[in-house]
């Protein structure tokens, strides 16, 4: 049963999708309803594993796995960003995130130790993510060749308009990015038996199709990403390989040039896009002028005035206040980035100089040990996935989405278990022993406190679905071009919306929303209530501002339009005025 609830989990959340049409208006939601999935299973695995580590006798190898140098690192910067709540700006995002890694933190020690004496567990983990990766991509394929009435198309001047379940380009591409070097292994690994080769032969053109979706996403992170995992993986192999094998890696790379190259010559918009990067490697300093450039230089002045970070899940609280370069890009009443589009650079603005340099630590740490694994092949494939994650980081939100965050750790349990020959389980003392009857009140307790926690844990993530399916109902009546009409409709859902638990970073625009519909209904205290909610979640957002100046008595509303005008201007002056004081 264990397996097949960590297959499970492994598997569904990629998949989670929900589509709702309100009066002509479609939203495909992807990226909440992932959250929700992994979380409900993943409560479940943390409570069965506890239940089976327990009776097993292993709970004393927790502490070991945490004590490893990696896992410290990791276990030291999360509980430097739980600290960050302290001076958070905004609670409830913090509370978003940390949330997240109360779950996988937890999760991510109890399956380094339970597959480290169950093989069976870690295959099924390892298939769950493989398997669920194949589905996105042969849905994304079909997209592209015929749109799915119930995919919501990206717009192409965005870059794709076939962006499967993983929603948005970039998802589905770092998804991808995140296991495809542990299925490359699979396809690869020295095996006999005809049955072992047809099982590699059909992985392999499963490896092939998505090596060519991931193309056809045109995400320039995943084709960095993928070339450095490849040369990574080149030249790990060649130094510890022999002279047959280095002709044979010669071959393979030779073949997988031309495979790129015919991939790219059917797909003109993807050559466009990976032509972009040329201007980046001739003059490396455009970068600085570039989106993620932009980013980065206004996170140095944010980090200038919080030494300490601005606390966890707060970068787009504080991101509009230090703008001080390009400070109109990507943002404006319309739309206000979100994200650093680099998980250095949100690391940096919201933990400061502490949280960046865990995290880095961290990383480097995690890549020396699998590539010391004296496993030689799994360590050449599994250092390259972990290099791939690392460059992905670098120019894109990999560990900022619950998904690939999930993902992410998962990933992590596989590469950080170690092989038989490293672990040799079947030594440990208390395999296989029998629980005797002094340990079974303390398993019990134990299991029934972290059954306790899931239940309360399930049950908010099932109201937050409930929430932000509410949200985007809200949303979609106020888009439609009926407005008057719609406008009470979307009040009506106002007091399911207010009562039901649940927070994402989004859901600010849903309260100004409901109060830019009270308003124009006549409801003024109402208006207010919703406005100042809305507000409270994003305290520096032009369109909140903006919004509290419409709501406000008149004498109040110059005070709030100031504040939109020092949000959006003052960033040219070096915020050298006072904030206003505001009603």
């Amino acid at each position: 049963m264990v397996r097949i609830l960590l297959f499970l989990m492994a598997f569904l959340p990629a998949l989670a999708l929900w589509s709702i049409r309100v009066e002509g208006i479609r939203l495909v939601l992807y990226r909440e309803p992932k959250l929700v999935v992994l979380s409900v299973l993943g409560w479940l695995a943390v409570v069965a594993l506890i239940w089976t580590l327990g009776r097993a006798r292993h709970w004393h190898e927790l502490g070991r796995a945490a004590l490893r140098p990696p896992l410290a690192l990791l276990g030291l910067l999360l509980l430097y960003l739980a600290t960050s709540g302290l001076w958070s700006w905004v609670p409830a995002n913090y509370l978003y995130e940390i949330n997240q890694y109360l779950l996988l933190y937890p999760l991510l020690l109890l399956l380094i130790v339970a597959l480290r004496y169950h093989p069976s567990w870690l295959e099924a983990v390892r298939w769950g993510l493989l398997l669920s990766l194949a589905t996105v991509t042969l849905v994304g394929l079909l997209q592209w060749l015929d749109p799915i009435d119930w995919l919501l198309p990206i717009d192409p001047e965005l870059g794709t308009d076939h962006p499967s379940t993983m929603g948005y380009k970039n998802p589905a591409a770092l998804a991808l990015v995140g296991q495809l070097f542990l299925l490359a292994e699979v396809v690869t690994r020295p095996s006999g038996g005809r049955r072992n080769l047809s099982l590699r032969i059909g992985l392999g053109l499963l490896l092939g199709l998505e090596f060519a979706y991931l193309l056809s996403l045109r995400s320039r992170t995943a084709y960095l990403a993928c070339a450095a995992a490849l040369l990574t993986a080149f030249v790990l192999h060649w130094v510890r390989g022999s002279r047959p094998e280095r002709r044979k890696l010669v071959l393979v790379a030779v073949g997988l040039c031309l495979v790129t190259t015919s991939l790219l010559a059917l797909q003109p918009a993807a050559r466009q896009r990976l032509a972009t990067l040329t201007p980046f490697v001739t003059n490396p300093t455009s970068y600085l002028t570039s989106d993620r450039g932009t980013y980065l230089r206004n996170t140095l002045v944010m980090v200038r005035h919080n030494p300490l970070g601005v606390g966890l899940g707060d970068w787009q609280s504080a991101y509009p206040l230090y703008r001080r370069y390009d400070r109109y890009r990507s943002f404006d009443e319309r739309f206000e980035v979100r994200r650093a589009h680099s998980d250095y650079v949100q690391f940096f603005g919201e933990g400061g100089g502490p949280a960046l340099l865990l995290w880095l630590l961290f990383l480097g740490l995690a890549i020396r040990e699998v590539a010391r694994t004296t496993d030689r092949h799994r360590a050449t494939w599994y250092t390259a996935q972990l290099v791939a994650f690392t460059v992905a980081m670098g120019t894109d939100y990999l560990v900022e989405l619950p998904y690939s965050k999930f993902q992410f750790f998962c990933v992590l349990a596989i590469l950080l278990v170690p092989p038989a020959e490293d672990a040799d389980a079947a030594s440990q003392p208390g395999t296989g022993a029998r629980l005797d009857a002094k340990r079974r009140p303390a398993v019990a307790l134990a299991t029934l406190l972290a059954a306790g926690l899931a239940i309360l844990q399930i049950h908010y993530h099932l109201q937050l679905g409930h929430r932000v399916r509410l949200a985007a109902e809200i949303e979609a009546l106020y888009s439609t071009a009926t407005m008057q009409e719609r406008l009470p409709l979307a009040l009506d859902r106002l007091p399911r919306f207010a009562t039901t638990w649940g927070h994402t970073k989004t859901i600010y625009r849903t309260w100004l929303i409901l109060g830019e519909s009270a308003r124009r209904t006549g409801a003024g205290d109402l208006a207010r209530t919703c406005t100042r909610r809305g507000l409270a979640l994003h305290p520096f957002s032009p369109s909140a501002l903006r919004a509290m100046s419409r709501v406000s008595a008149p004498e109040e509303a110059g005070t709030w339009r100031a504040a939109h005008d020092y949000v959006l201007d003052e960033a040219s002056q070096g915020f050298e005025r006072e904030y206003p004081e505001l009603p």
